[in-house]
């Protein structure tokens, strides 16, 4: 079990590109949708 203030490297796979930017991404089987609305 990862403990805190362990480092490792999460797998990491690209499912959609939109403009060159991954919006959609899967890290360590869950996936992310990057957002560009609550951005600054």
């Amino acid at each position: 079990m990862k403990q805190k203030g362990d480092k490792y490297r999460p797998v990491v796979k690209v499912a959609k590109v939109k403009k060159a930017i991954p919006t959609v991404v899967y890290i360590s089987g869950r996936r992310y949708v990057y957002d560009p609305k609550n951005e600054e």
